[in-house]
């Protein structure tokens, strides 16, 4: 376990477009996306009631990589992350960062006890991925092939839906772009 997670306010991001907004999807969890409006940083998400208990909505999303070093220069360099922590818990013996895009929060776990880490297979339905929302699907692909990021599909569209597009880091972890004209 982490240490309880801090709030981090975060500007002059280069905007490429994203706004912010997130589909976690793991660990047989379904998509669910959150729009904060395009404001850069992180606020805090009102809290919601669950059974009768209080709980935020989203904290973050996290990813298992092979280095540590490389993935922080992946997200921060080729996704416009900003790097918000970094520490090593002895007693997992885990080293773990913690990254931000607007209200996303990303968290990058190397297991130090097995450093040979086995990349995930990448095969479709492309699941499971982490979707961040562009305001233009164009200048987010653009950015994404000036920098050497693997596109694994598309983009494709569902005209007058939505646009989206799935690429990796070097971990095959897998993202997706999507920009959406009729939000559902």
């Amino acid at each position: 376990m982490h240490p309880p997670a801090r709030m981090f306010h975060q500007s002059g991001q280069e905007d490429l477009g994203l706004r912010g907004t997130i589909s976690p999807v793991g660990h047989g969890t379904r998509s669910t996306h959150i729009e904060n409006g395009g404001q850069a940083g992180l606020c805090p998400k009102p809290l919601v009631r669950s059974e009768g208990h209080q709980m935020n909505i989203h904290d973050h999303t996290a990813f298992q990589v092979s280095s540590l070093d490389q993935a922080i220069e992946f997200y921060v360099g080729k996704l416009g992350f900003t790097l918000a922590s970094r520490a090593e818990n002895a007693a997992e013996q885990e080293a773990y960062a913690f990254l931000v895009l607007g209200d996303l929060r990303l968290e990058l776990i190397q297991d130090l006890r097995h450093p040979a880490h086995v990349k995930p297979t990448i095969q479709p339905p492309y699941c499971p991925h982490l979707a961040i929302q562009t305001a233009d699907m164009a200048q987010a692909v653009a950015r994404l092939e000036e920098t050497g990021v693997t596109i694994l599909r598309g983009p494709l569209e569902i005209e007058g839906e939505e646009s989206w597009v799935y690429f990796c880091d070097p971990d095959n972890n897998i993202l997706e772009y999507i920009q959406w004209y009729r939000k559902k």
